[in-house]
C-alpha cells in the first residue's frame, strides 16, 4: 500500500531489509510489459484491418459496446508482430519468455509470438493491473484450442485471480454477495447487462486463496455455472473448496443446456435476477 501511494505521489522509497532490488526490478518490468501489449493489443482491436474477424465476433456476441471497458484487443496473425514491437519497446528477451508472450519452436529452435490471431482478454488484479491474457480462438476450422492462457509468472497465480474483481469489488462489497460465473464472457455479460457483483473462476480449479478473498468482502457466495455435467462437475469441486473456508454457498439454477452469457442473450435481465433470487443453500441443493 506504501509503495502504491508513493508511486503516485513521485516519492522514491528507499528499500532495505530482505528485499531483493533484482527480483523487484523484474517484477516491475513484467507489470509494464504486460500493459504495453495490452495497449498494442487493444490499438490493433480498434483500427488495424487484420483484427476484422475479431471486430465480427464482438458484434455477433453483441460484446462490441464494453470491448474498451474491459481494455479487450487482438493479437495479430504473425510470427512476430508482438515481440517485434516488445523489443523496439525496451522490454528484455527474459521478459518476454517468462510471461510466455513468445514461445520456441521444437523443430526449428525459433522463437515466435504465442498469441497469434486471437481476440485477447486482459486478465488484472484486484489492483487493476494487466497480468495476464486469455486469447479466444476467432477462426472456427482452425484445429486449435478455442481459448489458450498465459501460463503462471511472479505476478499471476491463476488460482490467486479472479477475472473482474478489479471491477466488482465494490459492487460485491455493497450487495454483500458475490456471484461467481465459470468463464470471462459470463463476468463480461453480467456486467454489461447491469449484474456487477460477480466475478469468474476463469474456468480452473477454484482455489482456498480464492475463497478466502470472497470471505473478506462478501456474507454470501452464489455460484453460477454453466447448466451442462462439466459446469456442474466444476461447480461442485468450487462448492467444496468455499465450504471448506465457511463461507454461505448459494446455487443458481440455470436453464439446462444454458450459461450466463447465453441466458442473458435471450431473457431479460429479470429474468437472471429472479434465478438468483432463487438460488437454494447448498443443503437443500444437495437434497435435491
Amino acid at each position: 500500500a506504501i509503495r502504491r501511494l508513493a508511486q503516485r505521489a513521485g516519492i522514491t522509497i528507499p528499500e532495505s531489509g530482505p528485499h531483493d532490488p533484482e527480483a523487484r526490478r523484474r517484477r516491475e518490468e513484467l507489470y509494464a510489459l504486460h500493459a504495453g501489449v495490452a495497449a498494442m493489443w487493444q490499438k490493433l482491436l480498434k483500427s488495424d484491418p487484420g483484427a476484422e474477424p475479431a471486430r465480427a465476433y464482438l458484434k455477433s456476441r453483441d460484446l462490441d459496446g464494453i470491448a474498451e471497458e474491459f481494455g479487450l484487443g487482438y493479437a495479430p496473425e504473425s510470427w512476430d508482430a508482438t515481440s517485434t514491437w516488445a523489443r523496439k519497446a525496451g522490454y528484455s528477451a527474459e521478459a518476454l519468455e517468462t510471461a510466455r508472450l513468445v514461445a520456441t519452436s521444437s523443430e526449428s529452435g525459433k522463437k515466435y509470438d504465442f498469441f497469434r490471431g486471437r481476440l485477447m482478454i486482459p486478465i488484472h488484479d484486484d489492483q487493476g493491473r494487466v497480468v495476464a491474457f486469455s486469447g479466444r480462438l476467432l477462426d472456427p476450422e482452425a484445429k486449435a484450442q478455442k481459448y489458450v492462457n498465459s501460463t503462471e509468472t511472479p505476478i499471476f497465480v491463476k488460482s490467486h485471480i479472479l477475472f473482474g474483481l478489479n471491477r466488482s469489488k465494490r459492487p460485491i462489497i455493497e450487495a454483500e454477495s458475490a456471484i461467481v460465473c465459470e468463464g470471462q464472457i459470463d463476468m463480461m455479460r453480467c456486467w454489461q447487462k447491469g449484474v456487477r457483483n460477480v466475478v469468474a473462476s476463469q474456468g480452473t480449479a477454484f482455489g482456498e486463496r480464492q475463497a478466502s478473498i470472497l470471505k473478506r468482502i462478501a456474507k454470501e457466495v452464489i455460484i453460477c455455472f454453466d447448466a451442462d455435467r462439466a459446469g456442474q462437475d466444476a461447480a461442485q469441486r468450487t462448492i467444496d473448496v468455499l465450504l471448506k473456508e465457511d463461507v454461505q454457498v448459494r446455487i443458481a439454477r440455470i436453464p439446462q443446456g444454458e450459461d450466463p452469457d447465453t441466458l442473458l442473450r435471450k431473457q431479460p435481465v429479470t429474468v437472471f435476477e429472479d434465478i438468483l433470487r432463487g438460488a437454494k443453500d447448498y443443503t437443500h441443493h444437495l437434497l435435491d
